[in-house]
């Protein structure tokens, strides 16, 4: 009796340590179950979270895209920026530095003293994260640029320089520099000195010589910075005269305007009409005459200055001196000539655009002898404005170079020099450029003609040469029966000239270049 209740006991323990068993094993495997299913959780909320970054950067980028092609291509509208479905959603936010409150501003850059635009993208994310990770749901890039506001049309005028000449300018033969609107008579030239044009010496010396049964007539003023001034022959100048050095009267030259000078010589049956200043008592022979007042050079009035010369580089596509314009470069050293030109300017007229309106620019820099412009009977229409790069320029026979229209073309020639020491570097002197016969820029086209070399308007038989425009040069002379009707044109984003500011075409605002971008996230 006692041995059976004892079995039965064992039996009822092992029963109990059966069930524990049971329920250790059953909590093991729930712990197992839990982190397991956590560690799916954190992995599904890994990777959506991660499918979720891209996607929202992707939004953000494309944000940035769409919102500077829209900058690029329309006015800037803050409402308009951003994306929607079905592209990737960004919300899209614009300011600008500097503004109104001395810090970036929001909204549309407003006013011409913007410097730099900013950009803020923020993206979402298609497919959210999933699990309750979150972090990638969105993300935000800001991208900064500078900003070139919107500009209009400034003339390039300068003071009004017809010519410039660094080392020497000559005048002679019968040879005239005029302008319309120019004076009627002698006597009206106090009431023309805002727009009489100016000839420019900035070192060497400057001289007007006429045969006696010729006449130069210029209608501008003379400044002689450092050098001397002659008047001799028939030479008449309708202006004012500046000369540091000493002054000399020969023939039957004539000054109608005032002279101040060092020293002052008269000859011959010379005249000057107006009144001198000079450090010494004038020296007087023959038969001259100074009809006004003479008095002692500390009463002069200052002599208008002759600015350093300027080094015009060669044409640079990162710069933005020539706005709108498109670019041809002359491949072989053949097509040096006016045939090859024509071709050029006439490539331009569609340039992949039939209502192109733009600048055109031929660098001719591969021409060993320069570009010759020599024409017969006939005239190189411009059908827009026209910029030319090249080692020198011969203009001449009896051709002209024109407008297609009636609208007047500007034309610039340019020999650039490369050593930037405001000094004219002219690697060889026979590279002058030379506008010689009868060729004619007529008055349709207004010419800047720059180089660092000699330049001469007037040259060969016949040497009735006539230019529109402005010479700008290391020398220049002028001589024969040429001709120089001045019209400013200058070299846009160049002040080449005193008292002028550096002319552009009118040019809508737009970004510049980039100046940095990053990621907003933490």
């Amino acid at each position: 009796m006692f041995l059976m209740s004892k079995t039965q006991l064992t039996w009822a323990a092992d029963r109990g340590s059966s069930m524990l068993a049971v329920i250790g094993l059953m909590a093991v495997a729930g712990v197992a179950t839990l982190a397991i299913a956590g560690s799916t959780m954190n992995s599904i909320g890994v990777s959506s979270a991660t499918r979720a970054g891209v996607q929202a950067q992707a939004a953000a980028e494309a944000g940035i895209d769409d919102a500077l092609l829209k900058l690029r291509t329309a006015p800037c509208n803050a409402a308009t920026l951003g994306t929607s479905a079905p592209l990737p959603v960004a919300r899209v936010t614009i300011s600008h530095w500097p503004s109104a409150i001395g810090s970036w501003g929001e909204g549309c850059p407003v006013g011409d003293a913007v410097k730099q635009v900013k950009i803020v993208s923020t993206g979402n994310a298609i497919q959210n994260g999933q699990a309750g990770n979150s972090t990638g749901d969105t993300r935000t890039v800001e991208v900064v640029y500078n900003y070139e506001s919107k500009t209009v049309a400034i003339p390039a005028i300068g003071a009004g320089t017809a010519i410039y000449s660094y080392a020497l300018a000559g005048i002679g033969g019968s040879s005239k520099l005029y302008w319309d609107g120019h004076r009627a008579t002698p006597s009206t030239l106090i009431d023309q000195a805002a727009t009489r044009p100016v000839v420019q010496v900035k070192t060497g010396n400057s001289t007007c010589a006429s045969p006696t049964a010729a006449s130069s007539i210029f209608e501008a003023d003379f400044v002689v910075e450092e050098g001397t001034f002659t008047a001799a022959g028939s030479c008449q100048i309708y202006g004012n005269v500046w000369a540091k050095q000493d002054t000399t009267t020969d023939g039957s030259a004539i000054l109608w305007g005032n002279l101040a000078t060092a020293g002052l010589s008269t000859a011959g049956s010379s005249q000057i009409y107006g009144n001198v200043w000079a450090s010494s008592d004038p020296v007087k022979s023959g038969t001259s005459i100074i009809h006004g007042t003479v008095s002692g050079a500390a009463a002069a009035p200052p002599a208008p200055t002759v600015p350093d010369w300027v080094d015009i580089a060669p044409y640079d596509a990162k710069t933005n001196d020539w706005p709108d314009h498109e670019i041809t470069i002359l491949k072989k050293n053949n097509d040096c000539d006016v045939a090859a030109i024509e071709k050029e300017i006439k490539q331009f007229k569609n340039p992949g655009n039939p209502n192109y309106e733009g600048l055109g620019i031929i660098d001719a820099s591969i021409c060993e002898n320069g570009i010759n412009l020599d024409i017969t009977t006939k005239t190189l229409e411009l059908p827009r404005d026209l910029v030319i790069y090249a080692k020198k320029f011969t203009m001449g026979l009896d051709g002209q170079i024109g407008s297609d229209s009636a609208t007047v073309r500007k034309l610039w020639l340019i020999t650039s020099d490369e050593t930037v020491d405001k000094k004219p570097t002219c690697i060889d002197q026979h590279d002058a450029s030379v506008i010689s016969n009868s060729f004619i820029v007529k008055p349709t086209v207004t010419a800047m003609l720059y180089t660092p070399c000699g330049i001469v308007l007037g040259a060969g038989d016949p040497p009735s040469a006539q230019w529109t425009g402005q010479l700008y040069g290391g020398n220049v002379t002028v001589t024969g029966s040429a001709q120089l009707r001045y019209e400013p044109v200058g070299i846009p984003g160049t002040e080449i000239l005193a008292g002028g500011a550096p002319g552009h075409a009118a040019r809508e605002a737009k970004l510049g270049d980039r100046l940095s971008i990053r990621d907003l996230n933490g």
